[in-house]
């Protein structure tokens, strides 16, 4: 066989060899991959550093499966909180971890560690510090607008993160993962707008190819009715097609009236849902019975016309031919994937 002289370019049984233990991990099935760049991406008031705290209680205290995913690895979290002062983030986090320890009778086996930067500078040094001398098994960075500032401000001359400089984002927390072994989580924005807009559109905040350049992305959404919201993995790069499933969950609260209640939790309603039957953009369940579903069906499959003149018959609008289009789609994947 060929000597390979490029530092670059390996045969297939030379990598096979080189990584012949190599397994991908998680931290949780399908959300958070182990030793990678994660994210997780929701519009404003949708509760995501609520929702990232109860994930590192589930992990502290043990909890083999959260929400419907599998947690495969326990072990301490470091919280990096740009956003809040301490004692606001004290109201988020305590009434999630009184349901651990109040409720579930839960005791911790492992520690959280929060820094908070709040109104301060953070430096990618400050963060480097604290994961050598905690070792967290996840850092959770709340949230990615302020840290792509913090790295902008590091940057004389530099006024955007853009598709073609988006490497300076990346390499330091590549170089914090490297060198401690931790797993990395952003907490990030939706745009403004994008709420009416499927997980397939280009939802979040920073340049386009961020979901592309990171290992894992999810998406928490909310829905139609108030206090539940879809947990969407838009981005599963290393699970089988199938297996990570999109689940709706109900956000509840020991006093849903109180801003700091003595409770709170996160609770699986349902795995294996369709977006569009919860999302307030895409669902028509208000307003379309089945029975215009099959209505529907039977008028396309008959080919008595087009989809517009099918919305106006039926649905009374010709404008919803684009939910005419939505429940053919839906019924068409029903055949491929009974």
């Amino acid at each position: 066989m060929k000597k390979q002289t490029s530092d670059h370019t390996k045969s297939d049984i030379e990598i096979s060899s080189l990584y012949a233990d190599y397994i991908p991990e998680f931290i949780v099935q399908g959300l958070i991959k182990r030793f990678g760049i994660n994210i997780l991406a929701a519009e404003r008031g949708a509760g995501k550093t609520r929702f990232m705290l109860w994930y590192a209680y589930s992990i502290i205290y043990g909890c083999a499966d959260t929400l419907g995913y599998p947690i495969k690895i326990f072990g301490d979290v470091l919280f990096v909180n740009l956003e809040l002062a301490e004692k606001e983030l004290k109201s988020f986090f305590e009434p999630i971890k009184n349901y651990f320890e109040k409720e579930l009778r839960l005791k911790p086996k492992h520690n959280l560690n929060i820094m908070t930067f709040k109104g301060k500078n953070v430096e990618i040094c400050d963060i480097l510090k604290s994961v050598a001398e905690y070792h967290p098994l996840l850092t959770i960075i709340d949230n990615y607008k302020l840290f792509q500032y913090s790295i902008l401000q590091s940057q004389p001359g530099t006024r955007d993160i853009t598709n073609s400089n988006f490497a300076m984002v990346l390499k330091p927390l590549n170089e914090i993962i490297d060198l401690y072994g931790t797993t990395v989580l952003l907490i990030n924005h939706t745009n403004k707008g994008t709420r009416y807009s499927p997980s397939s559109a280009d939802l979040m905040f920073g340049p386009g190819a961020l979901p592309d350049l990171v290992d894992q992305v999810s998406l928490l959404r909310k829905t139609s009715q108030p206090n539940q919201r879809i947990i969407v993995p838009d981005k599963s790069r290393y699970s089988a097609e199938g297996l990570i499933t999109t689940n709706l969950v109900s956000l509840e609260s020991s006093d849903d009236a109180s801003p700091i209640p003595e409770w709170l939790k996160f609770e699986l309603i349902e795995s294996n849902v369709d977006e569009f039957d919860h999302l307030p953009s895409l669902t028509e369940s208000n307003r379309i019975s089945k029975k215009q579903k099959t209505e529907v069906i039977q008028f396309m499959k008959q080919k008595l016309g087009t989809m517009e003149e099918c919305a106006e018959k039926i649905l009374g609008d010709g404008k919803k031919k684009g939910t005419v289009s939505k429940i053919i789609k839906k019924y068409t994947e029903s055949l491929l994937n009974p």
